[in-house]
């Protein structure tokens, strides 16, 4: 429930600090790196989803496609410029001028 954690978990991964603290997810030592986005090789490359899911490994791969648009209007209203994620997964924007109503 902590935003800044999970986002940074997402991006980054989290290594255990102490045997044990994932289970068996690191390997024998009972340390482990669960990978995060810039552990998958190739992550630039891929459809947002695609990246998503080889991230979270998720039962059902095609749900985070379908949030991609939502994620776009989210990061330009968070970022007061116009966001585009197109098709190969690359992420551009320019600044929007907000006008108050």
């Amino acid at each position: 429930m902590n935003v800044q954690y999970a986002a940074q978990a997402f991006y980054q991964g989290v290594t255990a600090k102490y045997p044990g603290d994932y289970g068996s997810a690191g390997g024998g030592d009972g340390y482990g790196h669960i990978p995060g986005l810039i552990d998958i090789d190739g992550w630039e490359d891929m459809e947002p989803g695609d990246a998503a899911q080889a991230v979270q490994r998720s039962a059902e791969p095609d749900a985070y496609a379908d949030h991609v648009k939502d994620a776009q209007r989210l990061m330009s209203a968070l970022s007061g410029t116009d966001v585009n994620i197109d098709t190969s997964g690359n992420c551009t924007s320019r600044t929007r001028r907000w006008s108050r109503a």
